[in-house]
Parts: structure tokens; sequence; C-alpha cells
């Protein structure tokens, strides 16, 4: 508050919401290794994407993605590197482990790319029964989604040779400042 000329004045600032948007996926029942390129999904023939639902506050809004995180279900000695590709439309999305292969009209929609690959292991048991997180450095992208929709929509791709555990589980958390 301040004092002018008699008068209050109240300043106010517009109120800050941060949202956690996140989406898991149970990657097949194999160990085949991902090359760069290849999209990690659940299933080697009929892969979908990730649906990051309610990250703006009204559908149409717009707001500020923070830091993305995936929590990994196992641990193994080279941790995986990706990169999240960040749509405001639902795109055809390639099976597991086959190269990533978006369309100009897909790639239209394309909002963001966040690299995550800093690891920290937890329980560093090899396996299934260990785990890790693996995060991306913070950013500040700003992002609209579309009109009348409130979800954004994920393709995670591998961006290094990638071991896999079978079965792993994959949570993705997209941390985002609404508007």
């Amino acid at each position: 508050m301040a004092d002018v000329n008699g008068k209050q004045i109240v300043y106010s600032a517009p109120l800050i919401k941060i949202a956690t948007a996140a989406a898991a996926k149970t990657r097949p029942s194999d160990t085949t290794a991902y090359a760069v390129g290849d999209v990690i999904n659940e299933s080697t023939s009929a892969g979908t994407g990730w649906v990051f639902a309610d990250v703006v506050r009204t559908p149409g809004g717009t707001g500020t993605i923070k830091r993305v995180y995936i929590n990994d279900s196992a641990y193994v000695a080279t941790n995986l590197s990706a990169e999240l590709f960040l749509f405001s439309a639902v795109i055809g999305v390639d099976n597991d482990n086959a190269t990533f292969t978006p369309t100009d009209a897909e790639m239209e929609t394309l909002l963001a790319v966040i690299p995550v690959s800093t690891a920290r292991p937890g329980d560093i048991t090899a396996g299934a029964t260990g785990n890790s997180l693996i995060e991306s450095a913070a950013v500040d992208i700003p992002f609209k989604c579309a009109a009348g929709v409130s979800t954004l929509y994920g393709v995670l791709v591998a961006k290094n040779a990638y071991v896999p555990v079978s079965a792993e589980i994959f949570t993705i958390r997209v941390i985002i400042q609404q508007d």
C-alpha cells in the first residue's frame, strides 16, 4: 500500500498458480534397446501419446512450462536421456521403439521440446527393484492451449542408446505456472 496525496493506493499482483500434470505409461515387457530418435511409450503395435490434462485454468488458456520430471521405476547404469515434445493437439504417435516421424501438420501444433536428461538415482539396486528421477533444467516456455482445450499432448523420444528394463514404468510430471 502507498499513500499518494492523502489517498491510499493498493497494489495487487495476479495470483500465481503452479500446477502439476502427470501421466504414466508402462513400456512393453521386453528389453529391446532404444536408439536415438526412438519413441518411448506402452505399445509396439498401437503407440499413444502422453496426455497432460488440466494444464491451464480455462480451456484455451495460457501458461508457462517450468520443469519436467520423469520418475523411472527402474535403475540402469546408463540413464535415459530424452526429449519431451509437447503439442496443442492430439497427433498420431509412432509405436514404442520406432523412429519418431511427425508430419508437417502435426509439427504445426508443436509447443515445446524439452530435454530431460539430468538423472538423480534413488534406489540404485539394478533393474526393476531400483528407481531414479530424470529431470529437465529449469525452463520458462510460454504456451497457449488450443481453443476449448485445457490439455497438452506429449511424445517422449530417446536421445541416447538406452537399454530398458522389461515393463519399466515412466511417470512424466510437467510443472506449469498457470496464467
